[in-house]
């Protein structure tokens, strides 16, 4: 089931999903928001939720060991939240049995209320603590007592099938979370670079603190500030100070904004891929870690992710469409090459873009460190690729000539030029492709004003 708005670009399979959310890899370390406000979900809830964090265990010889009180606190949560999902879902189970007494219906057909459902407080509370497994056995219990008379089998099927509406529904809630998370920490850094510029007593003070800091350290703060770009030259100067900070503003605001437009199920999908903010949307929204509502999260990461792989696969696919057929129609070496450039411009575009999307996530926190110059090799290739593009006619030409003479007895002319032609175009593809895809993974949440805090004592 497609999420609102959601721009199919490929076929999911469900079952593969279903595996990535209960076997996702472990949560990101643990993200600091400083003073920041970011979006929240319900405030009592976050509240409730961080109350749960379990107390040192007692030692007892080698073993850890949780006290009967802590097992006691522990099973009351979950019978709450089991509680809070059965009143949530409720309503649209019974209109459900009421419709279809037979247990036989499917929702890509009708909605039955659910989606309302799980995007009220109840619901997301309790998906936010339970596990998948628990939140199932809850929606099962229900399922039974709505269609008493069904056979086990059918009770299973049917609590499937709700399972797999809900896990649906929480990618894409968890998804626009996650985007909203990110925007606001790009905002909150866009205002504080700028208030910085404009405030000749504080950006006095904060190149004091940096001239206090150890070279790398000094180094790696201007970096996040955009004080060493374009050159780490004039970085002290004050005047130059501001309009590089104003710059690197401009530069955030322009990716947020980018961001913030972002429509679609599947373009939000790949968005939080790219700016991975799920440790800090998940505190916001007080999501327990191994809750379904965190699986969810990192499920949305997984499948966007899948999703940007599969149009990487389509442009290469697409340039070796093109490569082929101009050549195998004798359009001649230069039509053939002036194709596949059209194709390799809007890549080596985004590759230039991609630096600054970088340079933004950076300092906001929504990218790990690392992001811009591994953005700025792939910038690089890139580059090569395309220059190579426009020059491969003439330098393959006779490498080229060779391989369709080779080919042509086997699979005839027309084949044999399109395969020859298509080759260095497919190649080309490949390594650019392949160097827009790679990320550097690492922890993502701090903020430059938070890494600033840190490096100088807590001084802002």
């Amino acid at each position: 089931m497609a999420g609102p708005g959601r721009v199919e670009t490929s076929s999911t399979n469900t079952g593969a999903l279903e595996h990535v959310e209960q076997n996702s890899a472990p949560p990101p370390p643990t993200a600091t928001t400083s003073s920041q406000q970011w979006p929240t979900t319900r405030e009592a809830f976050s509240q409730r939720s961080s109350a749960l964090d379990s107390p040192a265990p007692l030692l007892q010889g080698d073993a850890a060991v949780s006290s009967a009180e802590e097992l006691q606190r522990e099973a009351a949560v979950t019978n709450q939240a089991r509680k809070e999902l059965k009143a949530a879902l409720g309503e649209p189970l019974r209109e459900l049995g009421r419709k279809y007494p037979d247990g036989e219906f499917e929702f890509s057909k009708e909605k039955f209320g659910f989606e309302n459902a799980l995007h009220g407080d109840e619901a997301l509370e309790a998906l936010g603590t339970l596990s998948r497994a628990d939140a199932t056995r809850a929606i099962r219990e229900h399922v039974k007592q709505t269609w008493p008379k069904l056979e086990p089998a059918a009770i299973d099927e049917i609590t499937h099938k709700v399972a797999n509406e809900i896990g649906e529904s929480l990618r894409y809630q968890t998804a626009t979370q996650m985007k909203r998370t990110a925007v606001s920490m790009m905002e909150t850094t866009a205002k504080h670079f700028k208030e910085l510029a404009t405030d000749p007593k504080a950006l006095a003070k904060f190149a004091d603190q940096l001239e206090k800091l150890p070279i790398q350290e000094e180094r790696h703060i201007k970096d996040l500030y955009g004080l060493n770009e374009p050159t780490p030259m004039h970085s002290r100067d004050p005047k130059k100070m501001a309009e590089r900070l104003l710059v690197r503003a401009k530069t955030i605001e322009a990716e947020a904004s980018k961001l913030d437009r972002t429509s679609g199920g599947d373009r939000t999908l790949m968005a939080v891929a790219e700016h991975d903010v799920r440790t800090t949307a998940l505190k916001a929204m007080g999501a327990r870690e191994g809750s379904w509502l965190a699986s969810a999260a990192g499920g949305a990461q997984a499948e966007g992710a899948s999703l940007s792989s599969q149009l990487t696969g389509v442009k290469i696919a697409t340039s070796v469409a093109t490569a082929y057929f101009t050549g195998g129609l004798s359009l001649g070496l230069a039509v053939s090459a002036g194709a596949s450039m059209a194709i390799g411009a809007p890549a080596l575009t985004q590759a230039w873009r991609n630096v600054d999307a970088a340079r933004a996530g950076e300092s906001a926190g929504t990218m790990p460190e690392g992001s811009v110059e591994t953005a700025k090799t792939n910038r690089a290739i890139a580059t090569g690729g395309f220059v190579a593009s426009a020059a491969a006619p003439t330098i393959l030409h006779a490498p080229v000539h060779h391989l369709e003479k080779g080919l042509e007895p086997l699979v005839g002319e027309f084949v044999a030029k399109g395969a020859a032609h298509a080759v260095p175009h497919a190649t080309i593809e490949v390594a650019e492709t392949a160097a827009h895809q790679h990320r550097p993974h690492g922890p993502t949440g701090q903020t430059a004003q938070d890494k600033r805090s840190d490096r100088s004592g807590g001084a802002r």
